[in-house]
């Protein structure tokens, strides 16, 4: 065996032992947040429809989805009839290469939805509070099976709507 065979042989070994010992990558984790914790830390809050998502590059080159409420009521923050937000994340390219992260949430147009948007940083991204812990959307509640690959969103039963708002509407007056 030649000497390079044999500095490239150890390499690759102590190599595969570093990845194969190595303890697996954790994911994005997100603390648990009370109503109450979700509330205070949103710069904006919103009930709404969305009506248009659309992933692109934004001006600095960073993959990201832009999505569009009708806002049908503000509970914190202006009070605009349409918000759009951009969200990191999303199809880079055009080509279909997906960078959305989790816990980030993903989007539907037509979805009745309450979200609680953290302020945007320098470069104008912001997103749900604590991931999908700020979005919440309203529909009937899925079937167990079907719950499986499900956006990050909460659920809500229409029923429960006028109850949540009202409560957080109490909570931000706490403020």
């Amino acid at each position: 065996m030649t000497q390079p065979f044999r500095i490239r042989a150890v390499f690759a070994t102590i190599l595969g032992l570093a990845v194969g010992l190595a303890p697996p990558a954790s994911g994005l984790t997100v603390t648990p947040m009370s109503l109450s914790d979700v509330v205070e830390s949103a710069d904006c809050i919103v009930h709404g429809r969305i009506v248009a998502v659309h992933a692109s590059r934004d001006d600095n080159r960073l993959p990201a989805t832009w999505v569009t409420v009708l806002v049908e009521r503000t509970l914190k923050g202006a009070n605009e009839s349409e918000l759009t937000f951009k969200q990191f994340g999303g199809a880079a390219d055009g080509a279909g290469a997906r960078t959305l992260l989790d816990p980030f949430p993903h989007y539907a147009v037509d979805s009745e939805v309450v979200l609680f948007l953290a302020k945007p940083s320098r470069l104008g991204f912001t997103s749900p509070i604590g991931g999908g812990q700020g979005y919440y959307t309203i529909a009937a509640p899925l079937p167990v099976d079907a719950a499986q690959g499900t956006t990050s969103a909460y659920r809500m039963a229409p029923q429960q709507l006028d109850g949540f708002l009202k409560e957080v509407e109490r909570l931000v007056g706490r403020r």
